[in-house]
């Protein structure tokens, strides 16, 4: 999903829903989805895709968002990982920007980065949680 985004800027519904299946069958086997999780990503990146009217996300982003929130297994994960793909998406746009490989007016798709965030969240929480108190 991240490459296909990265390259197209688009996340087609034909790879969102079978990671969205995936990501139940993994919550369900280890005991249920977190709901304040799976609102949280839904919630955040509906209400930006509502209030941009999609401008400044896809309806894929809120998609995919929707599956991490779904996958992780709390809402702590899902802020950690938002936060991560928000602070990544921030830096390289920074770079780009100062590099001269992209202007303002350029768009990059998100879903790398929010990818990114997923996977760092999923495997570094436990380390990355008590650097904020959590």
């Amino acid at each position: 999903i991240a490459v296909f985004d990265g390259k197209t800027q688009r996340i087609p519904d034909a790879l969102n829903i079978p990671f969205i299946i995936v990501a139940a069958a993994v919550a369900l086997g280890r005991g249920g989805v977190d709901r304040v999780s799976l609102c949280l990503g839904i919630g955040f990146f509906g209400a930006q895709w509502l209030f941009s009217r999609g401008r400044l996300v896809g309806s894929g982003d809120v998609l995919l968002a929707a599956g991490l929130g779904i996958l992780l297994p709390q809402w702590r994960v899902t802020a950690i990982a938002i936060a991560i793909a928000y602070v990544l998406g921030a830096v390289i746009a920074v770079f780009l920007l100062l590099s001269g490989r992209k202007t303002r007016k350029d768009v990059m798709a998100f879903g790398p980065f929010l990818a990114a965030g997923g996977v760092i969240a999923l495997f570094f929480s436990g380390q990355i949680l008590p650097l904020f108190g959590m």
